[in-house]
């Protein structure tokens, strides 16, 4: 049963910022809306009726929870409108629900903002059958959604083109969606995403964004990003989850095909990959059939990013041989990788700076403690962190720079077949330490204990200067299988 939404009273504001330390946005207004209408017994108004402004036009809510609701009320529909759209939330939720045929809101060459004016305002749209269409279709547009939109439990039925996204379907599109987002629970029937289809467009997510429960019956769990027709491009702001989402053929979270995603990393944050799935089990970032397709890790808006977490615990793959792939890792704080990642395609990944580290078997199980038997919810196993960088169509290559680190968390290895190896002058080869931080938002420090670290090129090898190998236990070691040729800018 449905709880009415609570006008927001002197009082309702007072018990926002009582119960705020312990909930998250959503949840906490759930809980505060049953508190103030169960246990204190107040009288509550029913939801406001809502509507979408005209084309053209700007309209505000304020002071009160207001409904879009879709059996009542017609969709956004902007066509080379060229006047900003705008919808403003003060104080106050929007829903917009109950949407069932077609688009809910949907852009031809159109300008659309969506804006947040407070820290209490927010967009939910949620419990969205649509069949036929999306959440939300552009194409040819520039829209701003500012900060606490919410995707809930929306869904999108396969049966024209714009069944592409359960939630968003960009095409040519300049998007920026601001701070803590959540998609969450919906399903994509049709080719795209279960959460946001990029097609040949700009794509940028604030900090601290969550994709949970997603599903497509096709590529991308959370996000389907192409370049088929145009450069297209996602930037993934600090602190992002992608957790429990799935994809029935490629791309448990993330499907890359031949595009730019950028993740922007500040010190104290965890970026967070956990339990995401497409057909060959689990996976965080799948790379399909255009080139080149990049992933690039980079310092924020804070720039600081010495103590940022990457925590992939699903590895990458590329589902096509000839694919090239490039993967740099310019933050200076941890990239903790978990897996067998195989990038079979022609392969450059180049650790710039901060340090890569590769999981140890079941080691977030270990550090948590989940492998006790006193353990109520074991986490998801997770294998050891492996790179398979064996093209069969060009040169793979594996750079660690100068002053990076190379860290091994247990029984690791990086296999390059005719691929090359390059390490810089001053980079750092070790074992796990059970007394180093691997940083983030809940800091907890790698496992140690013996491990293993093996390198393997059947081409070349380049030492370019000192390399300081570390054995931080007795039983560390280091395998170089490989042969070694000069370096031309050795030291």
């Amino acid at each position: 049963m449905n709880v009415p939404f609570l006008k927001r009273t002197l009082l309702a504001q007072a018990m926002h910022y009582l119960y705020k330390p312990f909930f998250s946005h959503d949840t906490l207004k759930k809980y505060r809306l049953m508190m103030l209408t169960g246990a204190l017994g107040i009288i509550t108004q029913p939801t406001l009726a809502a509507s979408f402004p005209a084309p053209g036009q700007s309209v505000t809510y304020t002071s009160a929870d207001n409904l879009i609701n879709g059996a009542t009320e017609a969709p956004l529909i902007l066509n080379n409108e060229p006047t900003p759209t705008v919808l403003n939330i003060d104080g106050t939720e929007l829903a917009v629900q109950n949407f069932v045929n077609g688009t809910v809101i949907q852009s031809e060459g159109s300008i659309l903002n969506i804006n947040m004016l407070d820290n209490l305002s927010a967009i939910n749209f949620s419990n969205n059958n649509i069949t036929n269409g999306n959440v939300m279709f552009v194409r040819n547009s520039n829209v701003t959604i500012g900060n606490k939109a919410i995707f809930t439990n929306n869904t999108s039925t396969d049966g024209s083109s714009q069944s592409v996204g359960g939630v968003i379907a960009s095409f040519f599109t300049t998007m920026t969606i601001g701070s803590e987002a959540i998609f969450d629970g919906n399903t994509a029937t049709g080719e795209g995403s279960g959460g946001i289809f990029n097609f040949s467009g700009s794509l940028t997510l604030g900090n601290n964004a969550r994709f949970t429960n997603n599903s497509t019956e096709q590529y991308g769990g959370a996000i389907y990003i192409s370049s088929a027709a145009g450069p297209a491009e996602v930037t993934i702001g600090s602190g992002a989850q992608f957790l429990n989402n799935r994809a029935t053929e490629y791309g448990g979270a993330i499907y890359n095909r031949g595009s730019d995603i950028n993740f922007n990393l500040d010190s104290n944050t965890t970026t967070l990959f956990e339990n995401n799935q497409d057909e060959w089990g689990k996976n965080s970032i799948a790379f399909g059939f255009d080139a080149p397709a990049r992933v690039t890790t980079q310092t924020g808006l804070s720039n600081d990013s010495n103590t940022a977490l990457l925590d992939m615990r699903d590895p990458m793959r590329a589902v096509n041989n000839s694919d090239d792939i490039i993967i740099t890792k310019n933050d200076g704080g941890v990239w903790a990788l978990g897996g067998t990642n195989n990038l079979s395609g022609s392969t450059q990944f180049f650790v710039n700076a901060g340090t890569l580290y590769l999981y140890a078997q079941d080691e977030t199980l270990i550090s948590l403690g989940a492998l006790d038997s006193s353990a109520a919810i074991p986490e998801p196993t997770m294998s050891a962190g492996v790179l398979n960088l064996n093209s069969t169509t060009g040169i793979a290559n594996f750079t660690l720079a100068s002053n990076a680190a190379l860290a091994a968390g247990g029984t690791n290895a990086i296999n390059l077949g005719a691929g090359n190896i390059v390490i810089g002058d001053n980079a750092t080869i070790r074992g796990g330490s059970q007394s180093r931080s691997l940083g983030g938002s809940t800091p907890r420090n790698e496992l140690g204990g013996n491990t293993s670290l093996t390198l393997t090129s059947d081409n070349n090898t380049q030492l370019q200067g000192l390399v300081n190998l570390q054995a931080l236990e007795a039983r560390d070691a280091f395998t170089l299988n490989a042969n070694l040729v000069d370096a031309p800018n050795a030291v």
